[in-house]
C-alpha cells in the first residue's frame, strides 16, 4: 500500500512525494524529500514523521501553519490525518493521501515506457495509482490523472507566457513542437531515479521565479542548473542520460526566453 503528499496548489501544483522512509524534509530548498518550488516557504519548513501507525507534521518555522482545523505554532508538531490539507505560506496546499496501510513503503518500480521516453506522449499517473487493484479502478484513476495533468499545464502555461511577454507587449513565439511541457516533465520525473527526481527538483524552483516574475532570480537558477547538467550529465547512467538531456533542452529553452 502507499501514503504520498501530493501538492495542490502553485507552480508544482499536481506533483505528488511518494513517501518511502519515516522522517521527510518538507521545504523549498531542493535538498528536501519533498520540495516545494516557493520564494516564501522557508527552505526547510516542516519534518514529517510516521510514528506510532500516523503521521506528524513538525513546524520548523517561525510562524504558524494551518494543518487540517489545527493551527501549528513554531516548533509544535500535530496529526496529519490522510486527506488533511497543510497550509504554506503563499497560499500553498499540500494534502496527505493514503491507501490502506499508511506506513512508508519502497516505491513501486517505474513502468519501461513513460511520458519523457517520447516526446509525443503524455506521462501516465504517478501516484500509484498503475497498482490499483482492479483494470477498471487503474484506468478510471490514469483517466483523473490525465485530465488533472492537462488542465495543469495549461495553467502553468498560461501563467508563464503572460509573464514573459516582452516590454513591447509582443507575444514571443509558439512552443516548439513535439517538446515536452515543464508539466510533463515534473510528473514524469516521479517515476525515474534519485539522480532526475534531484535534478527535476531544482528545475521546479528555477519555474517557480518565472511564474513570479523575478526574472533575475529565475537566470540564476537555470544557469546553475544549465553547468550543473553540462557537468553530470557524461557520468550519468544511460537510462538517466535522455530525461536529463530533455530537461537541460528545457533549461536552455527557458535561459533563451529570459535574455
Amino acid at each position: 500500500m502507499s501514503a504520498s503528499v501530493r501538492i495542490e496548489s502553485g507552480i508544482a501544483a499536481g506533483t505528488s512525494y511518494w513517501i518511502d522512509r519515516p522522517v521527510l524534509r518538507l521545504g523549498s530548498d531542493p535538498q528536501c524529500e519533498i520540495c516545494v518550488p516557493s520564494a516564501e516557504v522557508a527552505p526547510h519548513a516542516v519534518t514529517l514523521e510516521f510514528r506510532g501507525g500516523s503521521y506528524r507534521a513538525y513546524n520548523r518555522t517561525s510562524a504558524p501553519l494551518t494543518l487540517g482545523r489545527t493551527m501549528l505554532q513554531p516548533s509544535a508538531a500535530g496529526v496529519w490525518n490522510g486527506g488533511d490539507v497543510l497550509e504554506l505560506p503563499g497560499d500553498l496546499r499540500l494534502s496527505l493521501a493514503i491507501n490502506g496501510d499508511p506506513r512508508p513503503s519502497p516505491r513501486p518500480d517505474a513502468a519501461p515506457h513513460d511520458g519523457l521516453d517520447d516526446y509525443g506522449h503524455e506521462t501516465s499517473a504517478a501516484d500509484g495509482s498503475a497498482n490499483a487493484a482492479t483494470p477498471e479502478a487503474a484506468k478510471a484513476a490514469k483517466s483523473k490523472s490525465l485530465i488533472q495533468m492537462a488542465i495543469i499545464g495549461v495553467c502553468v502555461l498560461g501563467m508563464a507566457g503572460l509573464l514573459m511577454l516582452p516590454k513591447g507587449g509582443e507575444s514571443t513565439a509558439g512552443p516548439t513542437p513535439n517538446r515536452p511541457t515543464f508539466a510533463a516533465i515534473v510528473e514524469s520525473s516521479l517515476k525515474k531515479s534519485d539522480n532526475i527526481r534531484a535534478l527535476v527538483q531544482k528545475l521546479q524552483y528555477a519555474q517557480s521565479s518565472v511564474v513570479r516574475g523575478n526574472a533575475e532570480r529565475a537566470r540564476t537558477s537555470f544557469t546553475e542548473l544549465r553547468d550543473q547538467l553540462s557537468r553530470q550529465i557524461d557520468s550519468l547512467p544511460p537510462d538517466d542520460r535522455k530525461d536529463a538531456e530533455i530537461i537541460r533542452d528545457f533549461v536552455e529553452t527557458q535561459l533563451g526566453k529570459l535574455q
